[in-house]
């Protein structure tokens, strides 16, 4: 997929868990890669209530380089939203770009 079709940046942050003072792993996130260029595709949303909350959950997918620094345990950072990383895939072994498969958190 061509560069010039890109037309958003994102951060990339990856998941470093540390043990806590009983034992629990403490999930935190620490940004590895700023200003990755990407586009980025909503396929489908659903609604469902979560503690008594209406909550609308987003299936997203990004395209990127192939040699994106990715990984099926990071998050993707887009001004104040947050995507979580489903899985990547290098469309159909092509090796022109990277399809990253995204769920929105809210």
């Amino acid at each position: 997929m061509p560069s010039n079709l890109w037309n958003i940046t994102v951060d990339v942050s990856r998941f470093t868990g540390t043990q806590g003072t009983f034992g629990e792993v403490v999930r935190t996130y620490a940004t590895v890669f700023t200003d990755l260029a990407g586009r980025l595709q909503k396929l489908k949303s659903n609604e469902v209530v979560f503690n008594d909350k209406r909550t609308v959950i987003s299936d997203y997918v990004f395209f990127c380089d192939v040699g994106a620094p990715i990984e099926t345990t990071d998050r993707l950072l887009y001004d104040s939203r947050v995507f979580e990383v489903g899985g990547k895939d290098n469309a159909n072994q092509m090796g022109n770009h990277l399809r990253v498969e995204l769920l929105e958190i809210v």
